[in-house]
């Protein structure tokens, strides 16, 4: 008898009264199970909301044997995204990847690969269930059962779509299947099926969600994320008409707008603002020091991370920041300096880590000072999709069917330049936001982008269009350190033209040594899935690996 495991945690912990009474919404919180009989589970419409709810609960990182599920968020999500691009550097154990020497059996892509499908294992085995019910069981009938549906495909979509940007084609597990039933499942023939697939799931789910979350419970997939993530998948098929569509309904929908402060948006207690689209809170624990994850799985530690040093940031970056560019006082403390949340000192050195990385610390997640000790996990939402990637997502879609994008870009800029933040007082900003960082009191006008950007690429001697030029230096000082960076670059066709110019092999502070091939625009399937799945051999993995 097949069963629903249940980690004992909250799905959304919304601990500041005052944002859910701003927001005018109740966060989602559930009470918890070790085990819930299937048979018992869905004879209820409350047993089936559990259920679901288990579904969601997999989208926090799940122990597994040691593979690193509370690394969740950090590792492997926001190294893939940023390290290859050099703006994001590593030392210690994760130094390797920064010099493209990532290898199929290392633990980030094993960890990748199996808490992915750990998510979609529990979403196949739910709507496997599901669609034996009797939607007279549901209060609302066949709408609620079909809305309950909508959220779990959402679900194992956005799994499915973690796993395509980094792996290629994947093997597409369908309702009622999992890797127990279905061992030795291939991977898909063509990386077009993979992405139909997550399309077909999502054009599901938007065809029976709304732009507020149903029950108006905050943290539950909504229009919005769906559209979204929709549109990035069109994006990777090179449908770029189609992904145009979903990304002029979010904007038109009046539902989300920039947040007037860039610093705001990652301090502590933000949850759910104007600007998130999709995002997953971390909840307070009792303990959250040395030792915590071996009791909870709901648990990330970008604190620890940065404190320590595994995510430090390219005097390349530093550079690039354009006067008057806010983006990099919120995002970087560089040596020398001090820490405006901390008040902890940067050293002196240029470079840490036995001169090995850039003395430069992301901000985005260093908002503690723990000495090494007290607190090293935090309780902050990981922000997967924000407003400002929808704009930047619109530039490029509009630009690739022939219309002008320039304006979204300035859009950004316009709000990097501070100029959203006058009138903005103390009280509107989440907690721990560092009053260090004056805000703007007179407008602060950013270049205008295409004009910048014109200039920008013929003076470092790009042949690309300018408006893809703009797209990747605007998205590198947008989400430095965050979700979407390498997966951009490498959709657009741009990765080695921009690592040979923002740096070249052998020159400047971070010495790149390795020169780019298209082999890197994916990442290797697990060894370990090779070795334990007859449906992949060793033949079937990506080129160069």
């Amino acid at each position: 008898m097949r069963k629903l495991y249940y980690i004992n945690r909250m799905l959304i912990v919304m601990a500041l009264a005052v944002l859910t009474a701003s927001c005018g919404k109740d966060y989602l919180e559930v009470d918890h199970y070790d085990i819930v009989d299937p048979d018992v589970m869905f004879k209820t419409e409350d047993g089936i909301n559990k259920g679901l709810i288990g579904c969601y609960d997999a989208l926090y990182g799940i122990q597994q044997g040691g593979k690193g599920g509370t690394d969740w968020h950090f590792k492997p999500h926001i190294q893939t995204a940023n390290m290859p691009t050099m703006d994001c550097q590593a030392g210690g154990w994760d130094a390797n990847f920064s010099r493209f020497g990532w290898k199929a059996d290392d633990t980030f892509f094993l960890s990748l690969w199996s808490q992915c499908y750990t998510a979609i294992d529990r979403v196949n085995r739910f709507l496997g269930q599901l669609e034996s019910v009797d939607p007279d069981l549901f209060e609302g009938g066949q709408a609620i059962k079909e809305q309950i549906e909508a959220e779990a495909r959402a679900i194992r979509a956005y799994n499915y779509y973690y796993l395509a940007i980094n792996f290629g084609r994947i093997p597409m597990l369908e309702t009622g299947e999992t890797f127990v039933n279905t061992p030795d499942k291939p991977r898909a023939e063509t990386v077009e099926i993979t992405w139909n697939y997550v399309i077909d799931d999502l054009l599901f789910t938007i065809s029976k969600l709304d732009w507020e979350p149903r029950n108006n419970d905050g943290g539950r997939i909504t229009l919005g994320m769906a559209k979204a993530y929709i549109a990035k998948a069109y994006m990777q098929n090179g449908e770029y008409g189609e992904a145009l569509k979903h990304l002029q309904d979010i904007v038109s929908s009046d539902q989300y707008e920039l947040e007037p402060v860039f610093g705001a948006i990652h301090s502590e207690g933000y949850r759910w603002g104007k600007e998130s689209i999709w995002e997953l809170a971390y909840p307070d624990h009792e303990f959250m020091s040395w030792g915590a994850n071996g009791q909870y799985d709901a648990l990330w530690w970008p604190n620890y991370n940065m404190e320590w040093g595994s995510l430090y940031i390219s005097h390349e970056w530093v550079a690039s920041i354009e006067a008057g560019d806010r983006r990099g006082e919120y995002s970087v403390v560089t040596y020398g300096e001090k820490n405006p949340y901390t008040d902890r000192q940067m050293s002196d050195d240029k470079f840490g880590d036995g001169g090995a990385v850039p003395n430069n610390k992301c901000l985005k997640y260093w908002k503690r000072d723990t000495n090494y000790s007290g607190n090293i996990y935090y309780s902050m939402s990981a922000i997967l999709m924000r407003y400002s990637e929808v704009l930047l997502n619109l530039a490029e879609c509009k630009f690739q069917t022939g219309a002008d994008g320039w304006a979204e870009i300035n859009e950004v800029r316009n709000r990097a330049w501070g100029n959203l933040e006058i009138g903005v007082t103390s009280d509107e900003l989440p907690d721990r936001y560092p009053d260090e960082i004056a805000r703007l009191t007179a407008p602060n006008l950013a270049p205008d982008a295409q004009v910048f950007y014109n200039d920008y690429a013929a003076n470092k001697g790009y042949s690309s269009e300018s408006w893809k030029v703009a797209l990747v230096n605007e998205r590198r000082h947008e989400f430095l350190g965050e979700y979407s960076l390498w997966y951009d670059i490498t959709r657009m066709g741009i990765a080695k033209e921009y690592l040979d110019i923002e740096y070249p092999i052998g020159e400047g502070d971070s010495q790149r040594e390795v020169d780019f091939n298209d082999n890197y625009a994916l990442f290797p399937i697990p060894y370990e899935e090779i070795l334990t799945n007859g449906g992949i051999s060793q033949a079937d993995q990506n080129p160069g690996y």
